[in-house]
């Protein structure tokens, strides 16, 4: 016993250092790897219909997924991000010098403001809407030249992280299951905790990225194309920004179109101005309202307040993909919170407090509503027969399990065989030793053996036959 301890504890030791000494090795790798997961996961029905369509040839399957993601995503974003920067670097050397040149002649804005209907209301926020006007003016500025200039330099840095996304997607949409089932195995879980897991962090992850990225595309697209008509220049830049800016809810595209509004208020464009506003204050201000329980549909979702701070953090720790990897590792983070409460739900206590703000689900029940109404694991989880479903369902490449219960069972069997052998032996030399002192007890087990050694049919045959023979 104390023998079998000692060799657990240095084979997690050993098992502690090397995984340390992995992680090292492909830590460089990690967002790489993750981003070619998440594309993974997103395109594996396409993957699969591709599948169909060419014979189950794997290999040609994935290569064909890969190049439509590389023409119609990668392609299209690179063109996007490069038009953006170089917008930016145009805001970055006009935007300073026009707010320069407005603020050292205060005159020129006093006359058009002068001319509004609604002048007193805004004297008292002149000054103050200048001076936060030059503050936003030189963070944009600040931030594009940063932005270019990282941009130039990690060229080459983005490229080669393009193709190992590329590379790493080919083996994940070919052995994503078995992968999946390996991370499933080696978790010390049951199976109806992996699948209230897998489960729960499927179904908020997706109410999150069609919550976030959809919702932060739409009004950014409807924004810039506002922008651009009421003659704002760099208007892609700006739609760029108003999309990532579109977690703050409420403000968050305000924050764009608001100072464009006062842009063309300073420069007497009032009638586009007024309807600048107006368009987003109804239009893109109503998408998030009505856009989002369409897309996001059943799926629970996470407070906005998580989203929010999880995608600015992701930003600023991840770069351009923490708008996506924030909000999923605080839809992990909230996952195991709540398989925590699952799990412990005996151990913890109740409360008396009640809300007064709305109704509230207690995690446990949320959870399990999730699982019963996802039915995209249940070809893998099989309630009747959980264990083996996962080793079935994964193919010829793990089933060394099951070959070792199989080689277990051939040698109980064939032990069983030799008993049989051995009894059936002494049952001949008993039965011979009968035969001479009882010739129809012997004619009777020679029938009697007939029958057994038959199938089935046959057996039903002979019953036939002797019901014959007693009508007769």
């Amino acid at each position: 016993m104390q023998q079998a301890l000692v060799n657990r504890a240095v084979i997690i030791l050993v098992l502690g250092v090397i995984s340390f000494l992995f992680y090292k090795v492909v830590q460089p790798f990690l967002l790489s790897i993750f981003i070619a997961a998440l594309f993974s996961a997103m395109f594996t029905p396409l993957y699969r219909w591709f599948l169909s369509h060419v014979g189950q040839r794997a290999a040609l399957a994935s290569i064909m997924t890969l190049l439509t993601v590389l023409f119609f995503v990668f392609a299209p974003l690179f063109w996007v991000f490069g038009i953006v920067l170089s917008q930016g670097l145009d805001v970055a050397q006009t935007a300073r010098p026009w707010v320069q040149e407005q603020l050292a002649q205060p005159g020129l804005i006093t006359e058009k403001l002068e001319a509004l209907p609604f002048y007193d209301q805004l004297l008292p926020y002149r000054e103050m809407a200048l001076d936060w006007l030059g503050k936003f003016t030189g963070a944009v500025s600040s931030w594009a030249v940063d932005a270019v200039q990282a941009a130039t330099v990690g060229t080459f840095s983005a490229l080669l992280s393009l193709l190992i996304i590329l590379y790493t997607m080919f083996f994940f949409l070919i052995d994503g299951d078995r992968l999946l089932y390996y991370l499933l195995y080696y978790l010390p879980l049951n199976d109806d905790d992996e699948k209230k897991l897998l489960v729960r962090f499927t179904s908020v992850t997706r109410a999150t990225l069609k919550g976030t990225a959809v919702i932060g595309i739409l009004q950014g697209t409807l924004a810039g194309l506002a922008l651009h008509f009421a003659g704002i220049p760099s208007a892609l830049f700006w739609a760029v920004a108003m999309m990532f800016l579109s977690v703050v809810p409420g403000i968050g595209t305000a924050l764009v179109w608001g100072p464009a509004v006062v842009f063309l208020i300073a420069n007497g464009e009032y009638v586009p101005a007024i309807a600048l506003a107006a368009f987003c204050l109804v239009v893109v201000g109503s998408v998030d309202n009505l856009l989002r329980p369409k897309l996001v549909g059943n799926d629970t979702r996470l407070h906005e307040l998580m989203i929010f701070f999880s995608t600015l953090g992701g930003l600023l720790l991840f770069g351009f993909m923490g708008f996506v990897i924030g909000p999923i590792i605080a839809a992990l983070f909230v996952t195991m919170w709540e398989l925590y409460a699952v799990e412990f739900k005996e151990w913890l206590p109740t409360t008396a407090y009640k809300p007064k703000s709305g109704s509230i689900m207690l995690p446990h029940e949320r959870m399990l509503e999730a699982t019963e109404s996802d039915e995209v694991f249940d070809d893998i989880f099989d309630d009747d027969s959980a264990h083996e479903s996962r080793r079935e369902s994964n193919g010829d490449g793990i089933s060394e399990d099951r070959n070792s219960e199989q080689e277990n069972a051939g040698l109980a069997a064939t032990t069983a065989n030799k008993s049989n052998k051995a009894n059936s032996a002494d049952t001949k030399d008993s039965e011979g030793q009968s035969v001479s002192s009882n010739p129809r007890a012997s004619s009777q087990s020679d029938a009697n053996k007939a029958q057994t050694n038959v199938s089935k049919p046959v057996k039903g045959k002979i019953t036939q036959k002797k019901r014959k023979r007693r009508k007769r």
